[in-house]
């Protein structure tokens, strides 16, 4: 059985790194920077007439200036591209000139009537949140957008909060939480922002979604237990809802005959379980099944590496962040409190 030096994955990380630098760096620069715009729900789930709780922020520094009290407004539509509501036709906006010095959030809520006054059907909603021009119905100075779902019985229920730090860059993440709905479209990441997920079976990464870029019908969802890579063009927090593991649960982590990387994520749970890189050794059924644990350090963009029986090489695993994992051959573990 070989293991690898620290050396040589260091090596063949720092080469994936530059390449997907180059690649989201390219992206970004044909995305507009005008619209630095983080559009978040307190849930990604509603039942029918629930109120939906939106928050639009503007995450970078700006000034503007407008003819009234209107600087920020949001607009609902359904998947096919309708307008359902849009707040400007339902609001009085004092005729005063107005100014705004960013970053600033602003809050909203939605009580799920269309422009008519009537209860919106069940399904799929895109909210977009929008920095105003000077006028009201001008177009908009920024704007960002998120998904969410109206269902008689919701498939999750948001009931914790969750808070994950990216820092400019590339970020590995992870859902923190359990029973989310969420996918690469409505993590809340801003216009450039991209999601790169692994496929450890092949051992190659998956189509890159990119925030204002990717078409919305191109999203894949957020899995939980997996890893994913996150680019962002600004340091910002996510704020993310769901539940945290209670029971033990089983992921199935694949990899060619002889071994490879797997991409993974520990969510929170309500006792103790993985804490350190040399817990995840003791998740494999089988004796020298995981061979190295690998965290990427997003603040000077460097990884750290345990190898196992190493003990002078271990570190804290956190929820909401992802690691690479070296296994041996395929194996289901089994995780939680």
């Amino acid at each position: 059985m070989c293991v690898e030096s620290p050396g040589r994955i260091l090596s063949i990380f720092s080469v994936i790194l530059v390449v997907f630098s180059a690649f989201a760096l390219t992206s970004n620069a044909s995305s507009a920077e005008d619209e630095p715009v983080i559009v978040t729900t307190d849930k990604g789930t509603y039942s029918p007439g629930e109120t939906v709780k939106i928050n639009v922020s503007l995450v970078v520094p700006l000034f503007a200036s407008f003819s009234s009290s209107c600087q920020c407004y949001f607009v609902v539509e359904d998947l096919s591209g309708n307008t359902v509501y849009d707040l400007r036709s339902h609001s009085y906006w004092a005729q005063v000139l107005t100014f705004l010095h960013g970053p600033k959030s602003f809050g909203f809520t939605w009580n799920q009537k269309d422009d008519a006054g009537g209860q919106v059907p069940e399904g799929t909603y895109n909210i977009s949140g929008f920095i105003a021009g000077y006028h009201p119905m001008d177009d908009p100075v920024a704007g960002g957008w998120t998904f969410i779902a109206i269902d008689e019985e919701p498939t999750a229920t948001m009931a914790t909060s969750y808070s994950v730090t990216l820092r400019q860059g590339w970020n590995m993440f992870s859902l923190p939480l359990v029973s989310s709905n969420y996918t690469s479209a409505n993590l809340g990441l801003p216009t450039g922002g991209a999601v790169v997920p692994w496929d450890s079976a092949t051992q190659s990464y998956g189509q890159a979604f990119i925030v204002g870029i990717t078409p919305p019908s191109f999203a894949f969802p957020i899995v939980e237990g997996k890893g994913y890579w996150i680019w962002v063009p600004v340091s910002l927090t996510l704020t993310l809802f769901g539940d945290v593991l209670t029971t033990k649960h089983q992921y199935e982590w694949i990899v060619p005959p002889g071994g490879g990387w797997v991409f993974v994520g520990f969510p929170e749970t309500n006792g103790s379980a993985v804490i350190h890189a040399s817990d995840v050794v003791s998740l494999s059924p089988l004796p020298g099944g995981v061979l190295q644990v690998v965290w990427f350090d997003p603040v000077t963009q460097t990884y750290r590496i345990y190898i196992a029986g190493l003990p002078t090489t271990n570190f804290h695993i956190v929820p909401g962040q992802a690691y690479w994992v070296y296994i041996s051959q395929s194996m289901i573990v089994e995780y939680g409190p």
